[in-house]
């Protein structure tokens, strides 16, 4: 018992998220903003290569600057 199995990296599913942003999803945008902040150095760094990779960079250095202050 304890036994804690990651069903995918922490990266993986930031990159995920960004995917879904792309398509219009605005949760998404604070969902990928959480990952990165509880991310370590190397994961961020993992975050952006691959968000690079996707063809998403730009994206994600937007939804990485927006605040979660809701917009009025």
């Amino acid at each position: 018992t304890g036994l804690s199995v990651p069903i995918c990296s922490l990266s993986d599913a930031a990159a995920s998220k960004l995917m879904w942003v792309h398509k219009g999803s605005h949760k998404g945008r604070r969902d990928v903003r959480r990952l990165y902040d509880h991310a370590t150095p190397g994961q961020q760094q993992l975050i952006r290569q691959l968000a690079e990779e996707i063809g998403l960079a730009d994206l994600l250095q937007t939804v990485l600057s927006e605040s979660d202050e809701p917009m009025e």
